[in-house]
C-alpha cells in the first residue's frame, strides 16, 4: 500500500513539473527536444533534416529583440496575435556526407535554398494543403553546421497535421512527411515575457 501511494506521489510530481511558461531560451530548449513533440527529424546518406513547430509567442518575440523594441508590450501582444494565424517552423538542413560543410551543400545549391525551397514546402491538414508562404534563410552559412530556415504558412493548426517537404534530400523519389500531433503542440508552454 505504502509503494502504491509513495508511486503515485512522484508521477504526480512529475506530470506537474512541465510549468506553464518559459524563458526564450528554454522554450527554444524545450521545442528542439524529439521527446516533446514539436520537433522532428529525417535523415538519409546525404543531409539530416529537423523541423520545430514555433509557437507564435515565440516567432512575436524574435521580431520584438530584431526591433529592438524588448519594453514594447503592448506591440509584443499584438505580434502574438498576428503571428496566432499562421504556423510556423524552424528547419535545419545538416550535412552528413563525409566532407561536406553547410557551406558547401549551400553554395551548390544556393538558388534553390534561396528562392526555390518555398515551392516545395506544403502544411497538411485534414484535406487542405497550404503551400509555404515564406522560407527566411537565416544568414549564418559557415558559421553554424546546419542551414537554418523559417518557415511560415498562412494558417493556424487547431488539430493533428503534417509538414511536407519535396525538395532537397528527398530525391530518391518520396517527399519528407514529418507528422505533428495538436495536443503535442497545445500543451507547449508559453513564453514567460
Amino acid at each position: 500500500m505504502k509503494f502504491s501511494f509513495v508511486l503515485i506521489s512522484l508521477l504526480i510530481g512529475w506530470v506537474s513539473c512541465v510549468p506553464d511558461s518559459l524563458t526564450g531560451e528554454r522554450l527554444e530548449s524545450y521545442l528542439s527536444s524529439e521527446k516533446e513533440g514539436a520537433s522532428k527529424v529525417w535523415s538519409n546518406d546525404q543531409v539530416k533534416i529537423k523541423a520545430i513547430y514555433q509557437p507564435s509567442d515565440l516567432m512575436a518575440f524574435r521580431q520584438i529583440q530584431i526591433m529592438d523594441e524588448l519594453e514594447s508590450d503592448s506591440l509584443y501582444q499584438a505580434l502574438v496575435q498576428e503571428y496566432s494565424r499562421r504556423t510556423f517552423f524552424h528547419m535545419q538542413i545538416e550535412p552528413v556526407q563525409a566532407g561536406l560543410t553547410a557551406k558547401d551543400l549551400f553554395d551548390a545549391n544556393s538558388t534553390y535554398f534561396n528562392f526555390e525551397i518555398a515551392k516545395e514546402l506544403f502544411l497538411l491538414q485534414d484535406t487542405d494543403t497550404i503551400p509555404c508562404i515564406t522560407a527566411d534563410l537565416e544568414r549564418s552559412i559557415g558559421l553554424k553546421p546546419t542551414l537554418n530556415f523559417y518557415l511560415a504558412f498562412d494558417k493556424p493548426v487547431n488539430q493533428d497535421f503534417s509538414l511536407l517537404f519535396k525538395g532537397y534530400g528527398s530525391k530518391e523519389g518520396s517527399p519528407v512527411k514529418f507528422n505533428y500531433s495538436f495536443s503535442a503542440i497545445h500543451s507547449i508552454p508559453k513564453l514567460k515575457y
